[in-house]
């Protein structure tokens, strides 16, 4: 809120009240407006690679005999149109989040004070006046990069706050290998897996933090004849909620958790056997995914009784493409609206590049 006082002869004095609109700004390449993404990452070992359009960043500090750095930088973020920045906004937060699939050492984050891309594709050797990343290449800390498997986040606010003074100085940030050799690898902004590619959330004029999202899941395991367990995970930690009934959209139970995190487990249990369940999941007070006709389980019949069961076997399918889509519409249309009791894996379920 921003108030001005205006005096008038000296005597009275009127005060006018203006009021900042609070708001959550959130920039991802190919799910928000506004939300170019440029990123890539320099190979030490291969000064002339080309990484631009891989599906993976990283960085790392020994990779056949040299060091690579990920760079990255969220372009035209600030600006009048809706969803940018604009010049009266007072950022209350900024954060930027990266998924890492395939875990390593922690890395230095700073500020890049360089132009980069054009060139590109932006090399190891073309970055910065002299071939590979110098000191006067970057500027200030930003802070630290964890390199552990899963949804991370770097609080980038002074950043952003910088920038918004002088956009032209928005040169994105580098992540230098300074915590080990062990290199991590992160989803790129040209992932297939558009929830995990790189994403800068802004929170303005104190404007209330995003709601979390639900990246994978929910997954339905250790069915009995009277319970169920549900997994899920979310971008950011949160506490754990699960809603559920027997009629579509009127979910009068519910079981939920006091603890935040990212990796949700939630076991419901006292349930009628060989009984369908349509159900929710979320926080504790809010519900993310679910509450549809397409949510819902079937609890087993009661052991030692008779009774017809489906089981869907397959293996091998880690890598989302077309044939994986064919393999799944073909189950679908043959099993039509019969209910799949069992999914059993026989493994390969993922790759890197995969789901």
């Amino acid at each position: 809120m921003r108030t001005t006082p205006i005096f008038i002869l000296g005597t009275l004095v009127l005060q006018f009240t203006s009021f900042l609109h609070a708001d959550t700004l959130t920039f991802q390449a190919g799910v928000f407006s506004h939300s170019q993404t440029t990123d890539t990452w320099l190979q030490g070992a291969v000064g002339n690679a080309d990484h631009d359009t891989n599906s993976v960043i990283e960085w790392d500090g020994s990779d056949a005999g040299g060091e690579n750095f990920l760079i990255i930088r969220f372009d035209d973020i600030f600006g009048s149109l809706p969803g940018q920045i604009q010049p009266s906004d007072v950022i209350t937060s900024a954060t930027l989040s990266y998924t890492s699939i395939d875990p390593g050492d922690a890395a230095t984050v700073n500020e890049i004070v360089i132009d980069w891309s054009p060139p590109s594709p932006t090399t190891f050797n073309n970055f910065g006046a002299t071939a590979g990343v110098q000191p006067e290449d970057y500027g200030s800390e930003v802070g630290s990069a964890l390199g552990a498997t899963g949804p991370q986040s770097i609080d980038v606010r002074h950043s952003i706050e910088q920038w918004a003074v002088n956009p032209a100085s928005n040169r994105g940030w580098i992540f230098r290998p300074t915590g080990g050799t062990n290199g991590a690898v992160l989803r790129s902004s040209e992932a297939t897996q558009t929830t995990e590619r790189p994403k800068l959330t802004i929170v303005i004029n104190e404007g209330a933090p995003p709601p979390a999202s639900v990246l994978r899941g929910p997954y339905l395991q250790r069915v009995t004849a009277d319970s169920i367990t549900v997994r899920w995970r979310t971008d950011t930690a949160t506490t754990s909620g699960v809603r559920f009934g027997i009629d579509a959209g009127l979910l009068t139970a519910s079981v939920s958790t006091s603890t935040t995190t990212i990796d949700h487990e939630v076991a419901l249990t006292g349930l009628m056997p060989d009984t369908r369940y349509y159900y929710a999941i979320g926080t504790a007070d809010q519900d993310l995914a679910g509450d549809s006709s397409n949510h819902f389980f079937e609890t087993s019949p009661i052991p030692g009784s008779a009774t017809a069961f489906r089981v869907w076997t397959i293996g091998d399918f880690g890598t989302a493409n077309s044939s994986q889509a064919l393999v799944r519409d073909a189950y679908y249309s043959y099993s039509g609206s019969t209910y799949t009791d069992l999914w059993l894996l026989l493994g390969d379920n993922a790759y890197l590049s995969g789901t």
